[in-house]
């Protein structure tokens, strides 16, 4: 194939990933504005002791006491719940679609995309509805994204930042942006701890591949980073609440298989071994933290009173990002591997809103 030839075919396959990224936008802003608030929403949307609709800002900062002592749960996660709650439903929904479009951004920058980032945006944000069949909870029910979804950006932008450190990319890790890395390990741990164990994974691997593989001096920020994850989950878990009966943590909230997720990325790393290929080192980091992931959630999920709702989506968002990475690679090698990751999208696409589609038609 030579190089026109090349050329014409990106600027097609970027162009339909254009389309197919705009049209399912649509479609998600669309099932967010059918999806209204329930269940646990009409719950946080009230005052703890009146029972009336909170009518100010002042009344959310007056619930979080409350709130923490008899339902546990996270205080960053609990009170932005209650203030988008409190805006309603079209802030709800758009705030959701900038986090669902974040999410997936990251997703791509974790996986090294920078021209091809259109298509690398594309393929997690349909991925992420295509292989979790609670879509409908995870996604669009207003205390489910928050809980389970929203913390999967600040983790995010850790885990982007320690697979630059990892690939040696020096110069992107100044102060200011290792800064940005302790404070998201934080934060991620501190919304959901599933994100801080994770967290925790994500820079240990770190510090293990630059001093045992890579054999370079370990920057200060990556062990305090790893401190700041610790941290963030002891902030989540100081709510006695936690531990009660019929707590945020201890409830069950989404349960679906992450098996469809984890063995598409695994299933297409065999494909790149078989090939001759090789794990590049941030998918080191990427696979260690997949099976760290998927392990606690069924050592969690077997312990009573405890549920794996945070693992469950925080594992199928590790599972597309070294999907996501692999590709990547797979592109860049060569480029006639484009043309299959795009159909993958095609097909995560047609399953999906065919899915909505009969949702919508009250087909189960």
């Amino acid at each position: 194939m030579n190089t026109g030839s090349e050329d014409r075919n990106i600027k097609i396959i970027r162009v339909i990933a254009c389309l197919l990224l705009i049209g399912f936008a649509a479609v998600v802003y669309y099932m967010q504005t059918r999806f209204t608030f329930i269940l646990e929403d009409l719950y946080f949307l009230k005052d703890t002791a009146t029972g009336e609709r909170i009518e100010s800002i002042g009344e959310i900062f007056a619930n979080i006491a409350p709130t923490m002592s008899s339902r546990g749960g996270s205080l960053l996660s609990l009170s932005f719940l209650r203030t988008l709650l409190f805006l309603g439903n079209t802030a709800s929904n758009l705030m959701n679609m900038i986090v669902l479009l974040a999410v997936s951004f990251l997703i791509g920058r974790c996986a090294g995309a920078k021209k091809e980032w259109i298509f690398f945006t594309t393929l997690p944000f349909i991925l992420m509805f295509s292989l979790n069949s609670e879509w409908r909870y995870s996604y669009l029910w207003e205390f489910g994204i928050v809980n389970f979804l929203y913390p999967a950006v600040p983790f995010l932008i850790y885990l982007y930042l320690v697979l630059r450190e990892v690939n040696e990319e020096k110069k992107i890790i100044g102060a200011g942006r290792a800064m940005i890395a302790c404070i998201s390990a934080f934060v991620a741990a501190a919304m959901n701890i599933s994100y801080g164990v994770l967290g925790i994974v994500v820079g240990i691997m770190g510090i293990i591949i630059l001093s045992r593989i890579v054999d370079v001096k370990v920057k200060p920020w990556l062990p305090v980073s790893v401190g700041l994850s610790v941290a963030g989950g002891v902030v989540y878990l100081l709510s006695s609440a936690n531990f009660k009966t019929g707590s945020i943590m201890g409830t069950e909230y989404i349960n679906f298989s992450i098996f469809p997720a984890v063995v598409l990325a695994l299933l297409v790393l065999a494909i790149s071994l078989r090939s001759g290929g090789w794990v590049a080192v941030s998918e080191m980091v990427l696979i260690v933290t997949l099976g760290a992931g998927v392990v606690l959630r069924f050592i969690i999920q077997a312990v009573p009173g405890m549920y794996p709702n945070g693992l469950q989506v925080g594992a199928v968002i590790v599972a597309i990002t070294l999907l996501c990475n692999i590709l990547g690679r797979f592109i860049k090698e060569n480029i006639k591997a484009y043309k299959w990751a795009l159909l993958i999208a095609v097909c995560g696409f047609v399953y999906i809103v065919l899915n909505i589609v009969a949702d919508i038609g009250g087909v189960s």
